[in-house]
Parts: structure tokens; C-alpha cells; sequence
């Protein structure tokens, strides 16, 4: 059956690079298996392959389906210092350039593409651990443009279901998700603002579905109350700096107490968020003389950021709005908080932004800000933890932090870091 496809017009310009890469996949996490590339791997007729397959290749306890599919978590890679044992000294991948893309797991072969499903419809995306896609997502303006079957322009209304036969809840979630993106399009609207009407509208949805009636009327205020951000100016230099103390601190416990190399944050992350600390953090000075120098600083960097990368924020969150489109159509609890997660994943870049923008005497170039945006995504899961019901919640130590600045509230927490 033939499955409709929407996607944002870098999708199809994705290319791995291969060798060139400045940051491999091959490193930094844990790599699963499915059982039939698992009994691929116990065939291989490369004497060194299947040696490294025999030390390295192992079975789980228990194999963990996902979402009732037919292939699950059935073994793992283990990691060899960190990197996968099957990276050559090109950098490719030994068995592929041996066997071909038929003998790669799932993760491996899809990363960094997303995909959600829609009844005969498919909404793909790239996530930004990976620094080619990063580059195609961020710089260009009409990137997320957004194309139907590699052909039609979607211009306004974006269909995720074909099929019109559905319910009022699941077209209720596609008219939320529908004014969400536009609204995040909208360069005249604020994106904190608008960050703030796609938190309230999520918050608002269990009580649409019995009022479906009421979202226009609900988004018209919405966007008359956050149409301007000056219900958050105010000076949060200090707020953030003892944030970015105490995230240095968390991150470099995580990787002390790491018993395993794949429970480490990269060490090219480690290296870029010692950098910021030291260069942002002067130790000597008065707290009041730090905070005063940092608000300068970030204001300088984020006036830069405006005039030569207009675009970079607005297509991020675009980019996330869509990956994580489900957040607006599902009623499951995994939906959650797709949105908070995503703000972190903007916040973390930015902290190391502004650090290699002061360090560079108040200028950065797009290498230093890709970087800092794929170092952030390819360790984002040592900030969150993957739930059984496959949500994403904030790891403990973190959320303490946050707590510190909002008790009540995540989101509060990292808009006020972000504003």
C-alpha cells in the first residue's frame, strides 16, 4: 500500500558524510539489534568481523518489544571505549562496506531520520544529533517548507490524516497542531511568546476535545495575550549563569559516576561546556560583576544571532513542532512533555553559543553553532530518561535544579532560562 509522505524540504537533501563527519553516530551510546541482524552477525564470514561479533555482539536478558512490533531489543552492541568496535580507522562502518545497509540494525541505518505515522500517511523528519543534518535544518529560510510526496508545496493547512473519516478528537489535535506551527512561522510573533501559546493550547486540549468549538475563540485570546514578550523582561542574567554552575557540576558527576563508556557524555560535549564554564564563570570576581558582564554578553550574542542567523531558533522549534507532532494528536501520557524536552534542547546550544561567542571577542561562526546544537542533541539522553511508555522525563538531578528556579513548573523553569 502506497504511503503519502510529509517531510521539510531539507529532508531529501540528507546525505550521510560518511568520513567527514566532525562527530560520528559510531560513538556514545548503545546500539540495539533486532534478532535477525543479531543471527546476521552470528553468520559472518569475515574472519576479524565475526570475531569482533563473537566479543562484542550480545544478547539481552530479554528481548524488549516496541509498540508491539514484530522486531524488538533482541541484543546490543558493546561499546569498545566508547566507540562502536565495528568503526574502521576511515571511519565507516567495517560491516557495511563488507555486507552492504541490509546488515545494519534499525538504529543505525534510520539514524538521524524520525518518523511518525499517521494511517496511510508518514511525517519525516532529521534530528540534530548528527551535524549534516543539523547544517540543512538550521541555516536555510525556507528549510522547513514543507513538501507532500516529494512534489506539492503545503502551502497553509497540513494534513496529517488522508483519510477524513476520523475522529473529532484526532482532527481536534490536527487543527492544535496546525496553528501551533503556523503560529511558530509567524516571524512578527515572538517565539517565546509563542512557545507559551503551544504550552497552553497542550494544556487546553483534554478540555477542547469536549469543546472543540471553543479553540478558535481560546487561540484568538492566547495570541492577544503573549502577542509581545514583555511579560518576560526582566534581567535573568543571574538566574542562568547559576544554572549553567550547577548543569557543569551535574554533568560532570554523570560522567564520575559513569560505570559504563556509554553512560559518558562525549568528550568533544564535555570539552565545549568546560570551555563556556570557564570562559563565562570567572571565579575571582563578585557574583554582581559576573551577572553584569554575562547580560552583556548574551545580549551581544543573541543580537548577532538575529542579524546573521534570523532563522536558527524559530526553524529549531519548527523542526521540533513537526518531528514531535504526535504531542498535539495523541491522548497517551508519552505526549507530556515532548515540549519541555525541546526547550532544553535549545537552551543547552544557546549557553554554549554565547560561551564560544565570548571567547571569540563577540563573534561565532555557523561551525560553532552547528556544533554547539548537535553536541547538545547527541547527549540529550544523558538529561532525560526514556520511559517504559516511552516518554521523556528529566533526569533527577536536573529536575532538582529546575525546581530551584520554579518549583511548580519545568516549563516555567526553562522559559525563564530561555527568555
Amino acid at each position: 500500500m502506497h504511503m503519502n509522505q510529509l517531510v521539510p524540504k531539507y529532508y531529501d537533501k540528507f546525505k550521510c558524510i560518511g568520513s567527514e563527519c566532525p562527530e560520528t553516530c559510531c560513538q556514545g551510546w548503545q546500539i540495539t539489534l533486532d534478532k535477525e541482524t543479531f543471527d546476521k552477525y552470528q553468520k559472518l564470514d569475515n574472519f576479524n568481523l565475526k570475531k569482533k561479533a563473537d566479543r562484542f555482539v550480545k544478547k539481552l536478558p530479554q528481548e524488549i518489544k516496541v509498540n508491539n512490533s514484530t522486531k524488538g531489543f533482541f541484543a546490543e552492541i558493546k561499546m569498545q571505549e566508547g566507540t562502536c568496535p565495528f568503526l574502521g580507522s576511515d571511519k565507516l562502518c567495517s560491516v557495511q562496506k563488507e555486507y552492504g545497509n541490509s546488515y545494519l540494525s534499525s538504529a543505525c541505518s534510520q539514524y538521524p531520520r524520525k518518523i511518525s505515522v499517521y494511517n496511510e500517511k508518514k511525517i519525516k523528519t532529521l534530528g540534530l544529533g548528527c551535524p549534516e543534518s543539523t547544517r540543512l535544518i538550521l541555516f536555510s529560510e525556507d528549510s522547513m517548507n514543507i513538501i507532500e510526496d516529494k512534489f506539492y508545496s503545503v502551502k497553509r493547512f497540513i494534513k496529517l490524516y488522508d483519510d477524513r473519516d476520523i475522529s473529532e478528537i484526532k482532527i481536534l489535535g490536527e487543527k492544535i497542531f496546525n496553528l501551533c506551527f503556523s503560529l511558530m512561522k509567524n516571524k512578527e510573533f515572538p517565539i517565546i511568546s509563542t512557545l507559551c501559546v503551544v504550552k497552553k493550547l497542550l494544556e487546553e486540549k483534554k478540555n477542547l476535545e469536549f469543546f472543540p468549538e471553543k479553540l478558535e475563540t481560546i487561540y484568538n485570546y492566547l495570541f492577544g495575550h503573549f502577542k509581545n514578550d514583555n511579560f518576560l523582561q526582566f534581567d535573568n542574567a543571574g538566574l542562568i549563569l547559576e544554572f549553567l554552575r550547577e548543569f557543569y557540576v551535574f554533568a560532570n558527576e554523570q560522567n564520575n559516576n559513569a560505570k559504563e563508556s556509554y553512560e559518558k557524555l562525549s568528550k568533544n560535549f564535555m570539552n565545549v561546556l568546560q570551555t563556556t564554564f570557564e570562559t563565562l564563570i570567572d571565579k575571582s570576581r563578585k557574583l554582581e560583576d559576573q551577572y553584569g558582564e554575562f547580560g552583556n554578553t548574551r545580549t551581544n550574542c543573541l543580537k548577532f544571532l538575529r542579524n546573521e542567523y534570523p532563522q536558527l531558533f524559530r526553524n529549531y522549534f519548527l523542526n521540533e513542532i513537526l518531528s514531535n507532532c504526535t504531542m498535539f494528536t495523541s491522548r497517551k501520557a508519552f505526549a507530556e512533555n515532548r515540549l519541555e524536552v525541546s526547550l532544553l534542547g535549545a537552551i543547552i546550544p544557546q549557553l554554549l553559543i554565547i560561551g564560544q561567542f565570548s571567547k571569540n571577542n563577540h563573534t561565532i561562526s555557523q561551525d560553532d553553532i552547528s556544533r554547539a546544537f548537535y553536541l547538545t542533541h547527541k547527549n540529550i539522553g544523558f538529561f532525560t530518561k526514556f520511559t517504559g511508555n516511552f516518554e521523556f522525563t528529566f533526569r533527577k538531578r536536573l529536575s532538582d535544579i529546575l525546581k530551584k528556579i520554579d518549583e511548580n513548573s519545568s516549563f516555567n523553569s526553562l522559559l525563564f532560562l530561555f527568555a
